[in-house]
């Protein structure tokens, strides 16, 4: 019965956007088919357009860096999620605030608290953050990265900061050509205001995944 009664569910959404379609004044069924397949891909279409100009901007690309830097995006996204608004990042307290892909208001980039964005200027804001991101991975690393370790690095650079990045064990260890032992430093990103946070020893896992595989 509950299977019977998501497809009638299913049906009648698909119903209505046909009809929201036929709405607009088209009347192809190819063209709806088209159509559907870009709205359900808009946003991994949008992420990737922005690879090569992240990639392009860093000195010596290869593909190893476009290829991770196309991961890293797609990851960061996942993690972080799309918030129209502005909200305390990490929750909890007001100093640090956060929108967008998780991008953390400056005061520079004329976002307040009280912004409210659409995912047009949440992507436009990802692509510049990543690109800060790749190029202090790439600015602090010094030995040979896969794609996999790249995208690991960059999303792990992308969520504590370049300062805390380069200062850290993790990369010390690498630059040592360290993998294991700076792969085992994820797990020690994990804090949110003084305490484990379970969806960042989730990220860190994937992140640390990611970096191994």
């Amino acid at each position: 019965m509950k299977s019977r009664g998501y497809i009638v569910i299913v049906t009648a959404f698909i119903g209505g956007l046909y009809a929201w379609y036929f709405a607009s004044g088209e009347n192809q069924y190819s063209g709806f088919i088209d159509w559907l397949r870009s709205l359900i891909t808009r946003g991994t279409l949008q992420i990737n357009s922005t690879v090569q100009q992240v990639s392009d901007t860093v000195s010596g690309t290869s593909d190893n860096t476009t290829s991770g830097t196309a991961q890293a995006l797609n990851l960061i996204a996942g993690f972080e999620g799309f918030s129209s608004k502005a909200y305390p990042d990490p929750a909890g307290q007001t100093a640090k605030w956060s929108i967008g892909y998780g991008h953390q208001l400056t005061g520079s980039d004329g976002l307040t608290t009280s912004s409210v964005i659409d995912e047009a200027t949440a992507f436009s804001l990802l692509s510049s953050d990543v690109q800060s991101a790749t190029n202090c991975v790439y600015s602090n690393v010094g030995v040979p990265l896969t794609a996999n370790q790249t995208a690991a690095l960059i999303s792990l650079c992308y969520n504590i900061g370049c300062p805390a990045f380069q200062n850290s064990t993790l990369v010390q260890l690498l630059n040592q050509g360290d993998y294991a032992g700076a792969a085992n430093e994820f797990s020690r990103w994990v804090y949110a205001g003084g305490q484990v946070s379970s969806a960042l020893t989730s990220r860190r896992a994937q992140e640390q995944s990611l970096f191994l595989a």
